[in-house]
């Protein structure tokens, strides 16, 4: 998909008209830098899933299982399953960083638990995806978004999390397996087609991808079931696409005779426009002409339908 942007800045003359630039390119999901982890779920080296992580993702009396390297597969001799050494998981949709194996990795909510996914680098974003699973069953999930200029909004609002097992909505990763935590590492299992990996898509409001992200707040607000302290909702990475946009202007003043103009070199991520003039009679397109001195609004709606003003004077 191509990709254009535009920000419609001031100009200065009797006369003047706006001419857009475009640049485009497709954009993936891409990792964000992130922190709020609490626990290590991950054993990534030598022969012990017990000292290599600091807490099973399940239930410690029903199963007592954590996740585990490829590296760590074939040190212990396990038939299949691991993750990637490096931490990278990619799907169609493009790729997620998981945090370094050798410390926290992961942020587990139990049932009625609340937990906080950090943006390390707060930035503007039109969608974001959680790579994540549920334990012990289902869970249900309250998600809100916060930003750097202290305002927020509600994401999600129970949103069902599908159980590591057999689930198959927003699929990212399968057949990873998962073993006893022990030492020596024992019961690796669920290899070639469990546990599994899933996405939480969230798009961003227009309003708020011309915010900076700070936090995700989330919550476990599962009420069904009798396993309490579980379900627990298991978080990993986020992938976003970003929301920036680069505007150069030239501008050429009007004369008394002639129009002026002014030409908008535009690269971002917000694409395709539609631009509409509040001129008498209505412009529409990148391009307003024949204006006399005073100022006016150009009207900019973009693919999902937002909508931006910009004075021009």
């Amino acid at each position: 998909m191509k990709e254009k942007s535009l920000i419609l800045k001031t100009c200065i003359g009797i006369l003047c008209s706006i001419v857009l630039s475009i640049n485009g390119f497709s954009q993936p999901f891409v990792p964000v830098n992130i922190g709020g982890f609490n626990h290590d779920v991950v054993a990534e080296s030598g022969n012990s899933s017990l000292t290599n992580t600091t807490v099973s993702l399940d239930g410690f009396t029903i199963s007592n299982k954590v996740i585990y390297t490829t590296s760590f597969r074939t040190t212990n001799g396990f038939g299949g399953g691991g993750i990637p050494d490096n931490g990278l998981i990619t799907d169609a949709s493009g790729s997620y960083q998981l945090a370094d194996y050798a410390g926290n990795n992961a942020l587990i909510i139990q049932r009625n638990g609340t937990g906080d996914i950090l943006i390390n680098t707060p930035a503007q974003f039109k969608s974001i995806r959680l790579l994540c699973f549920s334990t012990e069953g289902t869970s249900l999930i309250n998600a809100n978004l916060f930003f750097t200029d202290g305002t927020s909004t509600t994401a999600l609002t129970n949103y069902t999390l599908g159980d590591w097992f057999n689930t198959t909505t927003n699929l990212v990763l399968s057949g990873f397996g998962r073993c006893t935590r022990a030492t020596p590492a024992t019961g690796a299992d669920a290899y070639p087609n469990n546990p599994r990996m899933f996405y939480i898509d969230i798009p961003l409001a227009c309003a708020d991808r011309q915010k900076s992200l700070e936090r995700i707040s989330l919550a476990n607000v599962t009420t069904a079931g009798t396993n309490a302290p579980y379900p627990n909702a298991v978080f990993f990475a986020v992938s976003a696409t970003s929301y920036d946009l680069q505007v150069a202007q030239s501008i050429t003043d009007a004369t008394c005779t002639t129009g002026g103009s002014a030409t908008l070199s535009v690269t971002g991520t917000a694409s395709p426009y539609n631009v509409s003039w509040n001129t008498t009679p209505v412009q529409t397109g990148l391009t307003a002409t024949g204006l006399s001195q005073g100022t006016y609004i150009a009207t900019v709606t973009d693919a999902n339908n937002c909508t931006s003003t910009q004075n021009v004077t």
